[in-house]
């Protein structure tokens, strides 16, 4: 099975003009997050709307993940599954998270029959591992199940944090430790940060026998190319004490003020001309030609 992991776009608290970060897992999308949304829709619609009939689409509950899957669920015409075990760690702190009847209304083309009648709650850092934990191995034994003949594909909208705790509990199970007492110690060595709507490819249920006994595999992690530079949010440069590499790193400018002096998209834009441009590059080169051999006749 392979398994797309997407975070959810910038949500309003995330935004520069935010004036508070309280909300964190129920915000919806800010006007930049609807733009990567849009933009995430477009990249992967185009590139898996031929492979419709092996995609399943799962989402968080909260406002920004829903609003992150619509436009490729639209591109898709597929009806993703609102999933309970998908929101961020810590859950809807200081409010319950939307209702069934309220996602049933402002996204009847979802089916949230899983999301319980007055919404979901707030977690502690125990059981935000434990369901972490709990959704790897469910994903296993159903990639196992499946096996390798229909090749399925699931694509995931979730949150950065939990995301991240996921990933590292299908990829290095042995590194989690479930008796967490804060947010703190879910990360205690390593954090693997993701932009708004990266994309991360696992493949699971594949074994090599011959060469691994690894039943993930990390493909790629925190791919972001449906963005430009100036489009990118999610990894901040600037609360790590960092800013520098805003300018070359392809994360965005996190914070710093800084926008990146290498523009990946205007690169590749050049190396792909068109015939207009290729005649006239020919026919300068011919010209040049010409002028130096003339000029040394």
């Amino acid at each position: 099975m392979h398994l797309l992991l997407i975070t959810q776009g910038q949500c309003q608290f995330e935004a520069p003009a935010a004036e508070s970060r309280k909300g964190k897992a129920s915000g919806s999308l800010s006007a930049l997050g609807a733009k990567q949304a849009k933009l995430l829709g477009q990249h992967l619609g185009e590139q898996l709307k031929s492979n419709q009939s092996r995609i399943r689409l799962m989402c968080s509950s909260a406002p920004g993940a829903l609003e992150t899957m619509r436009p490729l669920a639209q591109i898709l015409r597929l009806c993703p599954a609102v999933t309970p075990e998908l929101h961020e760690c810590g859950g809807f702190q200081g409010a319950a998270g939307p209702s069934r009847d309220e996602i049933c209304r402002r996204f009847p083309e979802f089916d949230a029959s899983r999301i319980p009648e007055t919404g979901q709650g707030c977690e502690s850092p125990a059981e935000a591992c434990l369901r972490a934990a709990t959704l790897a191995r469910l994903l296993k034994h159903r990639a196992s199940a499946e096996g390798t003949a229909s090749e399925g594909l699931l694509i995931i909208v979730s949150h950065p944090d939990f995301a991240a705790l996921l990933a590292r509990f299908l990829l290095v199970p042995a590194q989690g430790d479930l008796s967490v007492q804060t947010y703190k110690d879910l990360f205690p060595d390593t954090f693997w940060p993701l932009n708004d709507t990266g994309v991360s490819h696992i493949i699971l249920g594949v074994r090599e026998s011959d060469r691994y006994a690894a039943d993930a595999w990390l493909a790629y992690w925190n791919r972001s190319d449906h963005l430009a530079e100036e489009e990118r949010t999610g990894v901040d440069y600037k609360r790590i004490g960092f800013g520098r590499a805003a300018e070359w790193a392809r994360l965005g400018e996190g914070g710093s003020g800084l926008l990146a002096k290498f523009t990946e998209q205007r690169v590749v834009r050049r190396s792909r001309r068109t015939r207009a441009e290729i005649i006239i590059a020919a026919v300068v080169g011919i010209v040049l030609a010409v002028f130096l051999r003339a000029r040394r006749a």
